[in-house]
């Protein structure tokens, strides 16, 4: 069952405020979603993740009765963020739109980027993207693929999910494994890890928002303390020649 959802601010300092803003609007869109479904829905945070502010949520059903209906009401919220982030019809209430419009306002100074994720949903919304209060918002392309990172929280309450900082940009990956997946997770935590499966990306920038459809993991071993050296020469130093020339010239020389 769906149970998880996940709010993630992303920039290089998120000010304590605003994620305490943005939590306490969240927790209202998921008490509204959960009323308009009929259901009663404890929320309980399964994990934090300081580096992005990333909270990881759970839902939990108080009777019988809401006990199909937490998977319609996760589903409910990655639909809502959709609407929000890309403009798509909205089949949530007005004040659950309004809710996560409201989130989405402490982009600025320290926050660059708010996702709202489940574990087949993904919307992001950058600083920028609001013109005239509306957001414009490119949805992420997905293809099958790898990322390699390193593996800093996992959450095993709810569905199972990690969070990978990817080697490239330094930046959170949501991970979302399938039931019967935990014995990848073995020994990975805290390791340095190629992900395969279905990478979803920014559309402008190509870098790595999540991972879905999990197939593979497989633990890299860490590189020597001086594997850097090997990259000398890599880069051409200021006024110097280029690779072609140097080669013409020993060829020249021959």
């Amino acid at each position: 069952m769906d149970d998880t959802v996940t709010l993630a601010l992303g920039g290089g300092a998120v000010p304590l405020r605003e994620f305490a803003m943005a939590l306490d609007r969240m927790n209202r869109a998921l008490q509204q979603l959960a009323s308009d479904a009929g259901a009663r829905i404890d929320w309980v945070v399964a994990g934090l993740d300081y580096s992005s502010a990333i909270a990881t949520i759970v839902g939990r059903p108080l009777d019988q009765a809401s006990e199909a209906l937490v998977a319609k009401v996760v589903d409910g919220f990655g639909a809502a963020g959709e609407a929000v982030a890309y403009g798509r019809p909205a089949t949530a209430s007005p004040k659950t739109i309004e809710l996560l419009r409201q989130i989405t306002a402490v982009l600025g100074e320290g926050i660059d980027e708010v996702r709202f994720e489940t574990a087949t949903r993904e919307a992001v919304v950058r600083a920028g993207e609001q013109p005239a209060g509306e957001l414009v918002a490119s949805e992420p392309s997905r293809d099958r693929g790898t990322v390699v990172g390193r593996v800093q929280t996992l959450q095993g309450r709810g569905r199972l999910r990690f969070t990978l900082y990817d080697l490239a940009n330094d930046r959170a990956v949501s991970c979302w494994l399938s039931t019967g997946q935990e014995e990848l997770m073995r020994g990975a935590w805290g390791r340095l890890v190629e992900v395969a499966g279905v990478v979803w990306r920014d559309a402008t920038t190509n870098v790595p928002l999540s991972v879905r459809q999990v197939t593979d993991l497989n633990v890299l071993s860490e590189p020597a303390p001086e594997a850097w050296l090997s990259a000398r020469g890599a880069v051409r130093a200021p006024g110097s020649p280029a690779a072609e020339q140097v080669i013409r010239q020993l060829r020249d020389a021959w």
